[in-house]
């Protein structure tokens, strides 16, 4: 087997990695389009350092990584690490599946990284079976330091019974709610400018609320309005008399949902009756009778993410020093991060 260090996206890379998306499970977060995007809106902040490896010049794996120095230090991190929700290698299942082969094209890895990079710092990994096989989180020495959270929709009519008050409480506000008049449920808003005003509006609304400021720090509204394009984003919504008063942007990817922003106009006559709650709940039920097949609440662990889930969805961090400086960022990244 041989490892190729590429430092740019290049058509030998794109060909590579399409192959590997077509035979593998991989989700929205490991598809070429998505990083060749977030490459494209962060290129001048950092250095490409992608691993491709090969059996007989067959690619067989990509590590999708990138070099960008902080204060003194040279950090090597996943490609999207600010974005993407979960992140990984991208793996031909019928390789890479041993820990002796896996173990020598890793060593291969961090001696190339070695006079580059302080520190290799991969976060936002897992092993749910939801997921993607990662030979990293299944043969290295990964640490927990969070969870995210989910809905295994084939099991969705078992969880709505075990939450019987709760969606009493829904059809209630529901109902209330289309007392005031037209209320109408709209799973993805097709238009392409209806859409980008909807998202700026539901930024807007979302900056009023009291998590601006975290909100402000983990979203990069245009690195989503230029990928609103794609087919793969969704942007659900509840109109009360033809006014938009709550809405979901998403991602769908095969049979998956993956949930990123949920944002309402907060008023008087509305708010008060849950409209963004209301949203999420026709938005789950439509996806159920859709037959997809899981829904993934992405990153944060708030209560009411945790209220409707069935799956639990544990993630890791690997942190690696190449020397000294990179032994004391370690172990201060240790200590923050991990609970």
């Amino acid at each position: 087997m041989k490892v190729i260090l590429k430092r740019e996206f290049d058509e030998t890379l794109e060909r590579d990695w399409k192959l590997l998306e077509k035979k593998n499970n991989l989700i929205i977060f490991q598809t070429y389009d998505w990083n060749k995007n977030w490459i494209e809106f962060n290129n001048s902040e950092f250095k490409i350092m992608t691993f491709v490896v090969y059996s007989e010049s067959k690619p067989i794996a990509i590590f999708p990584f990138y070099k960008k120095k902080k204060f003194f230090f040279n950090i090597l991190k996943w490609i999207g690490n600010d974005i993407s929700d979960y992140l990984g290698p991208i793996v031909d299942k019928d390789y890479l599946v041993e820990k002796k082969i896996f173990d020598k094209i890793w060593d291969e890895i961090i001696l190339k990284t070695k006079f580059e990079c302080d520190l290799i710092y991969l976060n936002k990994q897992s092993s749910h079976k939801t997921l993607f096989y990662n030979p990293i989180t299944n043969f290295l020495n990964c640490v927990k330091y969070n969870s995210n959270y989910g809905i295994n929709l084939l099991k969705w009519n078992l969880l709505i019974k075990d939450k019987n008050k709760s969606i009493q409480q829904y059809r209630s506000k529901r109902k209330k709610l289309s007392s005031l008049g037209n209320l109408k449920f709209t799973y993805n808003i097709e238009d392409l400018e209806d859409k980008k005003q909807l998202i700026y509006q539901m930024i807007e609304w979302k900056k009023n609320t009291k998590k601006k400021q975290n909100f402000i720090n983990t979203f990069d509204d245009k690195f989503y309005s230029d990928f609103i394009k794609k087919e793969n984003v969704s942007i659900s919504a509840i109109k009360l008399n033809d006014k938009f008063i709550a809405g979901i942007l998403g991602l769908k990817f095969k049979n998956d949902y993956y949930f990123l922003l949920p944002s309402y106009r907060i008023e008087n006559e509305t708010f008060k009756l849950s409209p963004g709650r209301i949203l999420l709940i026709d938005l789950i039920n439509f996806l159920y009778e859709k037959k997809f097949n899981f829904f993934n609440f992405c990153d944060g662990n708030q209560s009411y993410k945790q209220e409707w889930s069935n799956e639990k969805i544990d993630l890791k961090v690997y942190l690696k020093s190449n020397n000294l400086k990179g032994y004391l960022l370690k172990i201060l990244l240790r200590f923050l991060i991990v609970k």
